[in-house]
């Protein structure tokens, strides 16, 4: 399931030299109010989940179906980002969707007693697929990184608007890239790199980079078992090669030299602005 994943963040670099299009992001909220007058019929998707880690069944829409009968033009974007409930964010691209047509559940029909979602343990939290799980065809492998649970929000937008200031300007080096890659694949649904990613763990470049008050021994070793240094860390294994990790470690200190703030006040104004805006 890696090797498909990362075949596709292969092909970020392309994404780089692309102009960025004037077209605004979009966002949208998933709740009972995008299902209204929609002219398609719920229907069924039983699939091995790597929430649940088992074969079961959910009723929802085909996602594609419901952005076509809400006039969303997602063709003119790149990715579209689902966005949990606690802030957790999954970047898909476009034609990624387009050929695997996932399934948007909006309850799990394998549980009684008419409970919508059942809560399960993931490392130190008690979490459930709702309100709103996106799920893929058990048999088309689709990598556990694109299973977005507990979606609230969509965002729609072009690479550049996506990752930003996280992509390293120093686009010549083929490993920096690489691990701008691993970045992209294994840390920025939680974390973020010049406030680009998400809010859950912890920033990694501003005001001061991870490399900066970590050791590379240290980064490694808690990557590979968090639980091994703090007891109910919510934080789960992160499996990658020792390439990988090198090479997200090139990255990481590509990323020192390139900092958006070099302080705690300039980079809490940035944050603010950008909450302003939403």
């Amino acid at each position: 399931m890696k090797k498909i994943c990362y075949k596709f963040f292969l092909l970020f670099p392309f994404f780089l030299l692309l102009p960025v299009f004037a077209d605004a992001n979009k966002d949208f909220l998933i709740d009972e109010s995008l299902f209204k007058n929609l002219n398609i019929k719920e229907s069924f998707l039983t699939t091995l989940d790597p929430l649940y880690k088992e074969r079961r069944t959910f009723s929802g829409y085909n996602f594609l179906n419901i952005l076509f009968q809400k006039k969303i033009d997602y063709k003119k974007y790149d990715l579209i980002t689902f966005i949990a409930k606690d802030k957790f964010k999954i970047s898909i691209p476009i034609s990624f969707l387009e050929k695997y047509k996932p399934f948007l559940a909006i309850r799990d029909i394998t549980l009684k007693n008419k409970m919508k979602w059942q809560d399960t343990r993931d490392g130190g939290r008690i979490i459930n697929g709702g309100p709103y799980y996106l799920l893929w065809r058990e048999e088309d492998k689709v990598p556990v990184e694109y299973w977005a649970f507990g979606i609230v929000e969509i965002n729609l937008s072009t690479f550049h608007e996506t990752y930003g200031a996280s992509i390293p300007k120093n686009t010549s080096n083929e490993k920096v890239l690489k691990g701008f890659q691993v970045f992209q694949e294994s840390c920025s649904a939680c974390h973020s790199m010049n406030l680009i990613g998400g809010q859950l763990g912890l920033e990694m470049n501003v005001p001061k980079n991870f490399s900066e008050y970590y050791s590379v021994e240290y980064i490694q070793a808690y990557t590979k078992s968090p639980t091994s240094f703090r007891a109910n860390a919510k934080m789960p294994p992160v499996k990658i090669s020792e390439e990988q990790f090198n090479n997200f470690f090139l990255y990481l200190k590509e990323m020192k030299e390139n900092k958006l703030c070099n302080n705690d006040l300039t980079c809490q104004n940035l944050m603010d602005a950008k909450l302003l805006k939403k």
